[in-house]
């Protein structure tokens, strides 16, 4: 029983290492030739991330000083 657990772990743990470093290939480029001989490259990936600036305070946000941030108060910072 033990074997059969740790032999689970194990099948776990390269699953999941497997993931990690599918996640880390984002962003590159492959080249494939189709049957009729037409080339094309299929890129893939992620857009750079936006920066807005630091979130606002805590305080700013919770209007009505109860310690939660409703949709309404939400809403007055970002009309999103």
């Amino acid at each position: 029983m033990k074997t059969n657990c740790h032999l689970s772990s194990i099948i776990v743990s390269i699953g999941l290492l497997t993931v990690a470093d599918s996640s880390q290939a984002q962003g590159s480029a492959t080249r494939f030739t189709t049957n009729d001989g037409t080339q094309g490259t299929l890129t893939s990936g992620q857009p750079a991330p936006d920066h807005y600036g630091p979130a606002p305070p805590f305080g700013q946000l919770d209007i009505d000083r109860d310690g939660f941030i409703s949709r309404d108060e939400a809403g007055r910072i970002c009309p999103c």
